[in-house]
């Protein structure tokens, strides 16, 4: 009896939908990138406004995601 078990399909080429989507994230990571301080306070009001919301019992959680998300937004050859 043959092997029944599935074989992965090979990786289909991207949809025209999925082209655009990557396009608008790499714009988004250059504007990210380009006013990288203003992003930076913008993350840094959002983790104390969740910090205060839950009052700090988060706390480390929400320094580490807003790190995590500041070095994502850091102008290439910069983390």
């Amino acid at each position: 009896m043959p092997d029944t078990a599935a074989t992965p399909a090979p990786a289909s080429p991207r949809t025209e939908e999925e082209r655009d989507m990557a396009g608008f994230f790499d714009k988004i990571k250059k504007l990210a990138a380009k006013h990288d301080d203003k992003v930076d306070k913008v993350i840094r009001k959002a983790a104390d406004e969740a910090d205060r919301r839950t009052g700090g019992k988060y706390r480390g959680k929400i320094d580490k995601a807003a790190e995590a998300a500041q070095k994502h937004t850091r102008p290439e050859g910069t983390h």
